[in-house]
């Protein structure tokens, strides 16, 4: 009896710290779409200058698990501009997160409009000219948002079902 008491509480101590993870993490995710659509809101009033595609290329990530291994293609484009006579290179097409296409042709047609030595229009932060994108826009903002409520969701489902076995456990 005691190992299963033992064993029983052990569970719903282990739920409830996952369903606290969850729930961190899906504050984290939704914070970080908040911030990045803010960003974008402000990249708005953002002055703008001319920029040069410096290099573009297709990154493959590879990832193995149990089901075997995904791959994914990362496209990625380097530019350089010019502010007040400071030079500044920049990688972040857009806010948001990362594209990331299951197809290699997507993720290059996704570099189409930035060849490498085209010029490009760079929009950067006025108060810290370091931080530029290329479009004044968002990437999946929608994903972002229902990832963090999931998130919050399944924690607080975890962290309400190892409450009730514990009540149950200590107070039969």
């Amino acid at each position: 009896m005691s190992f299963l008491f033992d064993n029983y509480l052990g569970e719903m101590i282990c739920g409830g710290l996952s369903g606290l993870a969850f729930c961190v993490f899906g504050v984290f995710v939704l914070v970080m779409n908040a911030r990045d659509r803010k960003k974008a809101q402000a990249s708005m009033g953002w002055p703008s200058v001319e920029g040069k595609i410096l290099e573009q290329h297709v990154r493959v990530d590879m990832t193995s698990d149990e089901d075997g291994t995904r791959v994914s293609y990362v496209p990625e484009a380097l530019f350089g501009y010019a502010v007040e006579g400071s030079s500044y290179t920049g990688k972040r097409i857009e806010f948001g997160m990362e594209p990331s296409f299951n197809v290699r042709e997507k993720a290059e047609n996704f570099l189409t409009p930035y060849p490498t030595g085209s010029t490009v229009t760079v929009f950067y932060n006025p108060e810290n000219p370091q931080e530029a994108v290329l479009l004044q826009s968002m990437r999946k903002k929608v994903v972002g948002l229902i990832v963090g409520i999931v998130l919050l969701v399944l924690g607080a489902f975890l962290i309400i079902y190892a409450g009730i076995g514990l009540i149950k456990v200590l107070f039969p």
